[in-house]
């Protein structure tokens, strides 16, 4: 009986074994090949690459990103031409162009930090910016002349401003034209009577930022749609991205991507 036990037993040690050596060696995951995305991004966007490329890059090792500096409009038509493999824009994309948004910024009006005053309704940030309102005592502020700057064509946060402040009505052509948000800031900075416009994620501590109907840009009220003057910044491409541009684009989506992007931008998700 012990030796019928001992035999069965060693029967069933031979079958464990014999499975055992049948099984397929492990095979290690493949390692991604490298890949190099061209990606533009407006002077409304470009926080937002800096907000998220460090934790995308830990997870995505394999990947290099090249970036492209432009207005909405130039980096759309590089879009076009097929130079990027994205881009990230304040502007509404011509038809054909594959678009997804991805956060929500705001036009934030800035003024000298020497300058008192705290709000403006939306009647009377549209009368400074068409020269009906021309020294800042008028408002109760200092006494200095309104000095007022403005985007150049092309920028999507102009669009912005143009569209939901202005109306129908013109900047007045007395407007000193900058370049981009860093261009605006520094000169509102180191002009007493200056006003002007940036996205409210390029804000820095070297102007006053005033709230419009009596409502401060941030995170929240960009995402809620309390601030009055939003655009949406836009994933765009091609075509529906595909590959590493897709991953990149899922990323941003995802609840980690949101929650870097919710620091300076309204979420989308």
């Amino acid at each position: 009986m012990r030796f019928a036990l001992r035999r069965s037993s060693l029967v069933i040690l031979l079958l464990l074994f014999g499975c055992q050596s049948a099984s397929p060696p492990l095979t290690p995951s493949p390692t991604p090949q490298e890949a190099t995305l061209r990606a533009g991004a407006s002077s409304a966007a470009a926080p937002l690459l800096d907000l998220v490329i460090p934790a995308y890059m830990a997870k995505a090792p394999h990947v290099t990103l090249r970036r492209e500096s432009g207005n909405s409009a130039l980096l759309l038509e590089a879009i076009a031409s097929g130079r990027d493999h994205f881009a990230l824009v304040a502007l509404q994309p011509p038809e054909g162009i594959w678009a997804m948004p991805v956060a929500v910024t705001g036009a934030a009006i800035i003024v000298h930090p020497g300058n008192p005053l705290r709000a403006l309704t939306l009647a009377q940030l549209r009368s400074l910016f068409k020269g009906e309102i021309t020294s800042w005592a008028q408002l109760g502020a200092f006494n200095q002349d309104v000095v007022v700057l403005s985007r150049e064509d092309g920028s999507g946060i102009r669009r912005a401003f143009e569209s939901q402040v202005m109306g129908e009505q013109r900047v007045t052509l007395t407007a000193a034209i900058m370049p981009s948000d860093a261009a605006m800031i520094e000169a509102v900075a180191t002009t007493p009577g200056a006003i002007g416009y940036v996205s409210s994620a390029s804000i820095d501590q070297g102007v006053n930022v005033v709230a419009i109907e009596g409502v401060m840009p941030s995170p929240r009220s960009l995402a809620d749609g309390s601030y009055p003057i939003t655009t949406p910044i836009s994933f765009v491409s091609q075509g529906e991205p595909e590959g590493e541009a897709r991953a990149f684009l899922q990323f941003l989506l995802s609840r980690e991507g949101q929650t870097l992007i919710g620091q300076k931008y309204g979420r989308v998700k």
